[in-house]
């Protein structure tokens, strides 16, 4: 029974704001329902403390490095065994003596999301941010990159970008970095969006293909593995089964008034597993939900 379990890893989103206006980012687009908030430092501590989670990813719907306290909450979850995992747009690098922030923080994974080789590309998605500032911190923290420290260049695929996917490539080769080419998400799309202008030409580098009028996934639904594995914890304490549901329609409870394994063992946590199994199609966000497909090309 899984309510006598807790969750193996957690996922933390530090902030719901964020210094970019990426299209498909419904914190970008300004089309957040949830208020603006800060995670409370002390509720994060109670919950690392009660889960000692073996994962922890730092990401969801505001740029981690906005929160004051993200390299102590690194430090905690590390000192506690955790692996942490953190993804930024590159603000990290707007102050150069975040670097070495990064280097005592016990961070286990940097993943920068960097769509283009150079900043007219780049910018085209990554709306705000100021890509040589992310090239020279990134510069910077490789001349003193520790041991412990995995540094993972990811670049989401579309059809402004497809043409620099090599380039790219062989320049995180260049810098001894994971370079990580990543199928663009639309589960975010305004619904009489039109997709084309995110979709690469090169439908293999899509998760999506065309059947007919409709865009559809390819291979259809998986099996969603997060419910029986993780739980989100949003920045103002409530919690959602998994990142992607942005504006909290699944929200299992609050962690500012209830343990997590009351939320986990709770009768909406064991409804919404069941919902899944039966039902997956017919309730947001998970009825367009691609998780499972084809993430990484």
């Amino acid at each position: 029974m899984l309510s006598e379990t807790l969750p193996t890893y957690l996922w933390f989103e530090p902030t719901n704001t964020c210094n970019a206006q990426c299209p498909l980012c419904p914190t970008g687009a300004n089309q957040l329902s949830r208020d603006k908030a800060f995670l409370d430092f002390h509720l994060y501590k109670r919950i690392i403390d009660e889960v000692r989670p073996r994962l922890v990813y730092f990401w969801n719907y505001g740029e981690p490095f906005l929160h004051p306290d993200i390299f102590a909450m690194f430090r905690y979850a590390a000192d506690r065994g955790a692996q942490t995992h953190v993804s930024t747009n590159g603000f990290v690098f707007y102050k150069l003596e975040n670097i070495q922030k990064l280097i005592d923080s016990g961070l286990h994974t940097l993943l920068l999301a960097i769509d283009g080789i150079d900043a007219e590309t780049f910018n085209r998605y990554r709306v705000g941010v100021d890509f040589d500032k992310v090239l020279r911190g990134l510069a910077l923290l490789l001349k003193q990159r520790p041991a412990h420290l995995e540094i993972v260049w990811q670049f989401i695929v579309m059809r402004h970008n497809e043409h620099q996917i090599e380039e790219a490539r062989a320049l995180a080769q260049q810098l001894g970095i994971k370079f990580a080419l990543k199928a663009v998400s639309l589960d975010m799309l305004p619904q009489q969006a039109d997709p084309d202008p995110y979709l690469p030409q090169n439908l293999h580098l899509s998760r999506y293909t065309w059947q007919g009028d409709q865009l559809v996934l390819k291979g259809g639904f998986h099996p969603c593995y997060f419910v029986n594995a993780s739980l989100m914890i949003n920045a103002d304490g409530s919690v959602a089964p998994c990142p992607f549901d942005a504006q909290g329609w699944l929200t299992l409870g609050n962690a500012h008034t209830q343990t997590i394994r009351e939320i986990w063992s709770s009768e909406s946590m064991q409804q919404l597993r069941h919902r899944l199994q039966q039902s997956r199609q017919t309730f947001s966000p998970c009825k367009t939900c691609s998780v499972g497909s084809t993430l990484f090309v």
